[in-house]
């Protein structure tokens, strides 16, 4: 246990270096609402250990990087000049202060760079962070007011909304809010932006704030028509950028709390076309135009081939119920059977019990093996247990052994599972002994 908390502890260490500064700049402006790149200059940097592996924070004068917050992951990208190009990977907020992640320090870290934010991550960013503030105006619409935000993720590949509801979401009420979201989408309705305005006014827009979260003096609003929220994050000029919307995936995360996680933009067609192609594949296999009914029909097949399939079983398993039958011997006055059989683990199971209620006096080990997988089951009828205090649950332990395996149960019927098929043998002799 010790050593387990040790490489934890090693896995997870973290060692951050002394600031180093290159000029006072008490105030690192963000620019990125509206600009990708701009001419930046470090004002101060630090190495930090992870993992054994050296990342450098470096904080600029202004930034257009947008760093992780509201849910939504930061921006990366790159800062370069004319000398070199240093690859941003991340970008975090700590004491109010945008810390850009690279894997490197520029050699001549005094020089001026152009910074420039990755446009497609942070546009597919920005569609899902805007798409996340429609599915919660249209949760509220169509499922009540109760539904209040509890946490979100937003991402260039998808979006996460965890929420406030009492049931799972029925399939209609799904496709309900995908139409409107997507009709809120198809209106083309342009973003209206507040920076810097007083909370109190926010309050009386009636936008929407997070119970609980503490919001400074000035606040941001961002605006779809009926859609208001405080947020610090960016978004779409207008709800057509979005493209479309999808909800891939709707489930319960602890009581009283429901995620949907969906997706927008080049992914919506990725996963429309994926659909098309899995679609086209069912149409092939089933060779039937209309899916949906070939489905049906495979399922009602499938039904009536498993009827007759469970009939022809119970016709051989009373056949094998009177071969076996031929093999018990008498050891020490005690009916014995240890036998190989071709059955899987559920026709063991009903043999047995089969031959336990028709049977007195009897011990039954029986063997099987598939792909190299063996499985033992041990039946002792109900005299044997109350008359000579048997118990199969402790023997199947002992004979398990021999197959390198282990097993449980009851004191009438036990199974185990093993490895070692050149182990049947040892096994079905072993019983045998046992009584001798």
């Amino acid at each position: 246990m010790e050593k387990q908390k040790n490489r934890s502890r090693k896995a997870t260490k973290i060692v951050a270096g002394e600031w180093e500064m290159l000029f006072e700049d008490d105030v690192e402006e963000f620019v990125g609402y509206n600009r990708l790149e701009c001419e930046v200059k470090i004002a101060k940097y630090r190495k930090v250990t992870i993992q054994d592996k050296d990342l450098y924070h470096l904080v600029f004068n202004l930034t257009p990087f947008y760093p992780e917050g509201g849910g939504q992951i930061g921006d990366i990208g790159q800062i370069s000049n004319s000398s070199e190009n240093i690859q941003i990977i991340d970008t975090k907020k700590e004491n109010n202060l945008i810390i850009h992640i690279s894997e490197e320090l520029p050699k001549n870290i005094s020089n001026d760079f152009t910074a420039r934010v990755d446009s497609e991550h942070r546009n597919s960013s920005s569609r899902n962070h805007s798409a996340t503030h429609l599915l919660h105006h249209v949760l509220r619409e169509e499922l009540g007011n109760h539904v209040e935000q509890k946490g979100s993720l937003v991402s260039p590949d998808h979006l996460r909304f965890d929420f406030t509801h009492f049931s799972k979401l029925s399939e209609d009420e799904i496709r309900n809010i995908e139409r409107k979201v997507n009709g809120m989408i198809s209106k083309n309705i342009s973003l209206e932006e507040y920076n810097n305005i007083p909370i109190s006014e926010a309050k009386k827009m009636g936008a929407m704030m997070l119970f609980g979260e503490k919001y400074a003096d000035a606040v941001r609003v961002i605006k779809f028509e009926d859609s208001l929220e405080l947020c610090g994050g960016t978004h779409v000029s207008s709800t057509e950028e979005i493209d479309a919307f999808k909800i891939v995936s709707e489930g319960s995360i602890s009581a009283g709390i429901r995620r949907i996680e969906a997706i927008t933009g080049d992914k919506h067609k990725k996963h429309t076309k994926e659909m098309e192609n899995t679609l086209n594949t069912i149409k092939s296999l089933i060779k039937n135009i209309d899916p949906i009914q070939g489905i049906k029909d495979l399922i009602q097949e499938n039904k009536s081939l498993s009827k007759k399939l469970e009939k022809y079983k119970s016709k051989e398993l009373v056949i094998l119920q009177k071969d076996i039958l031929l093999k018990r011997e008498e050891i020490s006055g005690i009916g014995v059977i240890s036998e190989e059989v071709d059955l899987d683990s559920e026709g063991m199971k009903s043999l047995s019990f089969n031959l336990r209620k028709s049977e007195n006096n009897l011990v039954m080990l029986l063997a099987s093996e598939s792909n190299n997988k063996v499985i033992l089951t041990l039946m002792i009828t109900d005299d044997l247990i109350q008359d000579k205090n048997m118990d199969a649950s402790t023997l199947i332990k002992d004979l398990s052994t021999e197959i390198k395996g282990s097993g449980g149960g009851q004191s009438f019927f036990a199974t185990a599972g093993g490895s070692d098929a050149s182990g049947i043998d040892k096994s079905l002799n072993k019983l045998k002994e046992i009584f001798r």
